[in-house]
């Protein structure tokens, strides 16, 4: 399932033209990383507190938990892997299934009866944007016994590295649903829109996800001192043209 929590997001246009012309000669990306934080349950609760802008202008933020009977938002490319319904077993002899702690509706140390996604036999899985957002996150749940660092990296639109953050080894080497590793890991920019993330580990194989995190940029809507201005510059520029 995938939900949406509400929210806005959107910049104060400057009032004159010396400030407006000097906030866009000195505007430069930048991408913040959230986490690695406890995550136990959805709405927003253990989200990071600043990483949803609700900000003047409308926007809306998405989690896809997976819940709607294994279904994956079109929004997401996720690779490689699938979906893990409840309390599969993978051919292990017991649950494996360690989805969010609160998606099964109780917060009781066991994921076994939600869904999660799981990649097995490799280092690391990758989540695709259908087009670029300024917010991209996402909820580590299991990961191989082997396992030296868990890492998240973000790429813009272009495949160019934004961020890294190197969360360590946070699997606690129980692959039946245990929820205490669970750990939120995520990136902001409102500059440059992110156009995936890679959720990996150095070493080991086999690496366990949950509620895909995205925020999708702002277009901020011009207040009418700021229409005033583009106005009077396209006049000028009119002028200039005429002469």
């Amino acid at each position: 399932m995938t939900s949406n929590i509400t929210g806005a997001l959107g910049k104060v246009c400057a009032t004159t033209a010396t400030t407006f012309l000097l906030f866009a000669a000195t505007a430069q990306a930048a991408t913040m990383s959230f986490g690695p934080s406890p995550y136990l349950q959805t709405g927003g609760l253990d989200t990071p507190v600043g990483f949803f802008d609700f900000g003047p202008g409308s926007q809306i933020a998405w989690i896809e938990d997976f819940e709607t009977n294994g279904t994956i938002d079109p929004f997401l490319t996720i690779s490689p892997g699938g979906v893990l319904a409840p309390n599969s077993s993978s051919g292990l002899g017991a649950p494996i299934t360690d989805s969010v702690d609160a998606d099964d509706g109780t917060i009781d140390g066991n994921g076994n009866d939600g869904y999660s996604y799981f990649a097995d036999g490799v280092r690391s899985v990758t989540i695709e944007y259908m087009t670029g957002v300024r917010a991209a996150g996402v909820v580590f749940t299991d990961g191989d016994s082997r396992s030296t660092n868990i890492r998240l990296e973000a790429f813009d639109t272009m495949g160019n590295l934004l961020g890294t953050i190197d969360a360590g080894d946070l699997a606690d080497d129980v692959f039946t649903g245990q929820t205490a590793e669970d750990r939120f890991l995520g990136f902001t920019d409102d500059m440059t829109p992110i156009g995936s993330i890679t959720l990996s580990m150095d070493a080991g194989i086999g690496i366990e996800i949950d509620h895909v995190h995205w925020q999708t940029p702002t277009v901020p809507e011009p207040s009418s001192q700021c229409l005033a201005l583009f106005a009077l510059i396209g006049l000028v520029q009119l002028r200039r043209v005429r002469r």
